[in-house]
């Protein structure tokens, strides 16, 4: 049934990306994600904390903003990468972005992130997707029907996951992945061999290694078979090693190539039964640009590939009638068009 809301712009109407004239390599609009962002007054405004149950002795953290008539808007769940979490700027714009235009938003902290490390005494990987699966049956049996998903890097990559393993029944209406790693192991070879990435390998690094350290106080526990483990040091300089070392032994793996095969969403796209777009960056310095295309993908999937934006940045020149902060938009904008029921898949940008 018609909601009211404009289709899904067609191809001709799709409004393309063009770049902040400060920041059109890769990279610079990768690290603007990290800059302060300037939010609306009450944009991080939660109405309910909710700690869910994933398993036995796993919660996670989850931050709700309802609309006045719950059950008669739209749910939009979104999911964080790596090093973000529910409160991070990008996570809280797009959610007060959504909020305005009448969805209820539903922000998931993946376990131990955000300060949450004490929730669980498991660690996290990249494919994990019984986070999701949880807060999905939980606002299912909250009477939610009109559920969407918009992630983001990693948490795009789960998602992904989560709809192919699902298949037809999967409690989701559309997705929108932004800047997935759906091959692990390729991303994780360009993350350590590329040189010009070793900023973003020591940031990644520092955060895995501090977040081990808090739950070892917190839980009381070693997580890596090596009290001091040289993860920032020449020689063990490496997102695969500290995969090899922590990653894959605490998941059961056999080692950091093995975890990457089965978290990779890529070969679970021939499987996806819901309308979904995968937007890539052509100049994205973490995810290889091709990867998503040499997969197999069901005729519901659609690639959006644009030329810059950089990984997750895309922030472009101001319009008179929206922000910088296109991907957002565009996000939003594709999901509304869903929602009119109308057939959006020969969408492209």
């Amino acid at each position: 049934m018609a909601t009211g809301r404009r289709p899904t712009p067609r191809p001709s109407e799709l409004r393309p990306f063009r770049p902040h004239a400060l920041l059109r390599g890769g990279h610079a609009q990768t690290l603007v994600t990290s800059l302060p962002r300037r939010l609306a007054k009450g944009a991080g405004h939660v109405d309910e904390h909710l700690l869910l149950d994933v398993e036995p002795g796993t919660q996670v953290r989850v931050l709700c903003r309802w609309q006045p008539a719950i059950a008669e808007a739209p749910t939009l769940v979104l999911l964080h990468g790596l090093v973000g979490h529910a409160e991070t700027s990008y996570m809280v714009g797009l959610a007060d972005k959504a909020w305005s235009k009448g969805w209820n938003t539903v922000r998931l902290n993946l376990r131990n992130y955000g300060g949450t490390e004490g929730l669980t005494d498991t660690l996290y990987h990249s494919g994990l997707t019984a986070d999701l699966r949880a807060l999905l049956r939980h606002l299912e049996e909250q009477g939610h029907e009109d559920i969407h998903l918009i992630g983001y890097s990693i948490g795009g990559n789960q998602l992904l996951k989560y709809l192919g393993e699902e298949g037809e029944k999967a409690s989701v209406r559309s997705s929108v992945a932004i800047c997935p790693p759906v091959d692990l192991s390729a991303s994780a070879r360009l993350l350590d061999e590329k040189p010009s990435n070793r900023i973003y390998l020591a940031n990644f690094l520092f955060y895995l290694s501090q977040t081990l350290k808090r739950k070892e106080k917190l839980l009381g526990r070693r997580y890596s078979p090596d009290p001091r483990p040289s993860l920032l040091r020449k020689g063990g300089y490496s997102i695969r090693r500290f995969d090899d070392l922590i990653t894959a032994p605490h998941f059961g793996f056999q080692n950091a190539e093995d975890y990457y095969r089965v978290g990779s969403s890529g070969p679970w796209l021939a499987k996806i039964t819901v309308p979904t777009w995968i937007l890539i960056a052509e100049n994205d310095p973490l995810i290889p640009s091709k990867s998503a295309a040499s997969f197999a993908r069901s005729e519901r999937v659609q690639l959006l590939s644009v030329a810059g934006g950089g990984h997750c940045g895309f922030l472009g020149r101001k319009q008179p009638d929206e922000d910088r902060y296109w991907v957002e938009n565009r996000a939003l904008e594709i999901l509304e068009g869903q929602r009119d029921g109308r057939d959006s898949q020969g969408l492209r940008l």
